[in-house]
C-alpha cells in the first residue's frame, strides 16, 4: 500500500509524462504546419515577387535572424527560472520573473528600434542589398524597417511562450503557433492576390503570427492565469539579475554552437570553394531530420526535468533520463541507417545530379546525426537541472577545437573533413566530459 506521499509522487510523475507527450505532439504539429505553409508560399512568392525581390526578402530575414541574440538568452533563462519556481509552487516568484523579463526585453526592443531608426535615413538600402530594379530599391528600406520592427515586438511578446513551456503547458503555446501559421498563410495569399508589395507581404508572413502570439499572451495573462499577469510592481532587481545571469550563460552556449558548426561553411568555402559548401549543406539538411524529430520530445522534457528537480523527485529524473536515451537510440539508429544506405539516392531525387556526396561524407553525417541526438539528451538534462556553467566551458572548448581540427582535416581529406572535425570535437571535448560529469555528479546522487 502506497503512502499518501508516494501516491502524490506517482500522480505528479504520470501528469508530468502526459504534459511532455502533449507538448511534444503539439510542437511537432506546429513545425509540420509551418513547413507546409512554407512549401505553399515559397513558390507563390517567388512567382509573384520575382527572383530579385524574393532574394531581397530572404536576405533581410537572414540579417534579422543574426540579431536574434539581442534577447541575450533571457528567454531560456526565464524558462529555467519559471520551471524551478513552479516546482516549488511559488507563484509570486514566477510573477516577478515574468514582469522582470518583459520589462528587460521591452527596454532592449526600444533600444534596438531607437538605434535603427536613428541611422535609417542615412543608409542607402538599395546599395546595402545590391538590388537593381526600381521596385526592389524602393522597397528595400521599408521592408527592412518592418522586419526589424516585427523582431523587436516579438521580444517582449514572446515571453508568454517561455512561461508556458516553463509551466509544462507548452502545448498551449504551440497551438497558438499553429493558429499563427495558418493565419499568416491566409494573409500571405491575400497579399499575393491583391499584389500589395513586399512590405505588406512581410507584415502578413511575419507580423500576423506575432499578433497570434500577442493574443495568446492576452488570453493567458488576463483570463487563464491572472495571478501571473505582469506588473511593474513585481519588477525586482534580484529577479532581473537571476534571469539575466542565466540568460547570458545560454547566450554563450548559443554563440559557441554557432561558431562550432556554422564555421564549417567558411572553412569549406575558403579551402574548397562555394560549390563544396552547397554539397555539404544539402547532405547536412538531410541528416538533420532525426535530430529535428527528437527535438519535439526533448524540448518538452527540459521543463519537466526542472519541475522534478525542484520537487526533489530524483528517481523520476534518473529513470526518465535513461529511458530517454534508450528510446532516442531505438528511434534514430534505424532512421540514420536508412539515410546512410539510401542517402545518395534521396539526394539525387531531391536536388538532382548536381550534388553527388562521397561515402565518407555520408558516413560522417550519419555519425554526426547519432551524436547530436545523444547530445540533445545530455543538454536537456543539464538545462533542466540548471547545470549551465559546465556546458559553457565544454561548449567553448569544443568550438575552438572544432575550428582547428576541421581546418586541418579539410586540408587533408577534403569536404568530409569538416563533419569528421565536428564528430571528433563533440566526442573528445564535449561528450566524454559530459558523460563523466552526469554519471559521477548527477546519477550517482540520484
Amino acid at each position: 500500500m502506497f503512502s499518501g506521499k508516494s501516491d502524490l509522487t506517482i500522480e505528479r510523475s504520470t501528469e508530468r509524462h502526459l504534459l511532455v507527450l502533449l507538448s511534444s505532439l503539439s510542437f511537432g504539429i506546429a513545425k509540420i504546419v509551418a513547413l507546409l505553409a512554407s512549401l505553399i508560399t515559397i513558390p507563390l512568392t517567388i512567382k509573384y515577387l520575382g527572383v530579385e525581390r524574393f532574394g531581397l526578402w530572404m536576405t533581410i530575414s537572414s540579417a534579422i535572424a543574426m540579431v536574434a541574440f539581442a534577447d541575450l538568452g533571457i528567454g531560456n533563462g526565464l524558462l529555467n527560472a519559471v520551471s524551478n519556481a513552479n516546482g516549488k509552487n511559488d507563484n509570486i516568484a514566477i510573477k516577478s520573473y515574468i514582469s522582470s523579463a518583459i520589462a528587460t526585453l521591452t527596454i532592449i526592443a526600444l533600444l534596438v528600434l531607437i538605434i535603427f531608426f536613428t541611422v535609417f535615413q542615412f543608409i542607402s538600402w538599395d546599395e546595402v542589398f545590391n538590388v537593381s530594379s526600381l521596385t526592389a530599391a524602393e522597397e528595400a528600406g521599408i521592408a527592412t524597417a518592418i522586419m526589424l520592427a516585427c523582431f523587436a515586438l516579438s521580444l517582449p511578446i514572446g515571453v508568454v511562450q517561455r512561461v508556458q513551456m516553463g509551466l509544462q503547458i507548452g502545448y498551449v503555446a504551440y497551438l497558438w503557433q499553429i493558429l499563427g501559421s495558418v493565419l499568416g498563410l491566409i494573409a500571405t495569399l491575400v497579399v499575393i492576390s491583391f499584389q500589395l508589395g513586399l512590405p505588406s507581404l512581410i507584415i502578413a508572413a511575419v507580423g500576423v503570427p506575432i499578433v497570434a502570439n500577442l493574443l495568446n499572451g492576452i488570453v493567458f495573462f488576463l483570463i487563464k492565469r491572472r495571478d501571473l499577469a505582469p506588473s511593474i510592481q513585481f519588477v525586482h532587481r534580484d529577479a532581473v539579475s537571476k534571469v539575466f545571469h542565466t540568460g547570458m550563460l545560454f547566450l554563450v552556449l548559443q554563440i559557441a554552437g554557432l561558431v562550432a558548426f556554422q564555421s564549417d561553411a567558411l572553412i569549406i568555402s575558403h579551402y574548397l570553394g562555394p560549390a563544396a559548401v552547397a554539397e555539404y549543406f544539402v547532405v547536412l539538411k538531410l541528416f538533420s531530420i532525426p535530430g529535428m524529430i527528437l527535438s519535439f520530445y526533448l524540448m518538452a522534457l527540459w521543463p519537466a526535468y526542472g519541475d522534478a528537480y525542484s520537487r526533489g523527485e530524483t528517481n523520476w529524473i534518473r529513470d526518465t533520463y535513461k529511458k530517454s536515451l534508450h528510446y532516442s537510440l531505438i528511434l534514430t539508429i534505424p532512421m540514420t541507417g536508412f539515410l546512410v544506405v539510401f542517402g545518395t539516392l534521396l539526394i539525387e531525387m531531391w536536388v538532382g545530379s548536381s550534388v553527388s556526396p562521397s561515402i565518407e561524407l555520408i558516413l560522417g553525417m550519419g555519425l554526426w546525426a547519432l551524436l547530436t541526438v545523444w547530445g540533445g539528451n545530455y543538454s536537456t538534462l543539464l538545462n533542466g537541472l540548471h547545470v549551465i556553467k559546465f556546458q559553457v566551458i565544454t561548449s567553448v572548448l569544443m568550438a575552438v577545437f572544432n575550428v582547428f581540427i576541421s581546418i586541418w582535416l579539410v586540408k587533408k581529406v577534403g569536404i568530409s573533413g569538416a563533419i569528421f572535425g565536428s564528430v571528433l570535437s563533440l566526442i573528445l571535448v564535449s561528450y566524454i566530459p559530459t558523460h563523466i560529469y552526469i554519471k559521477r555528479r548527477i546519477l550517482a546522487n540520484q
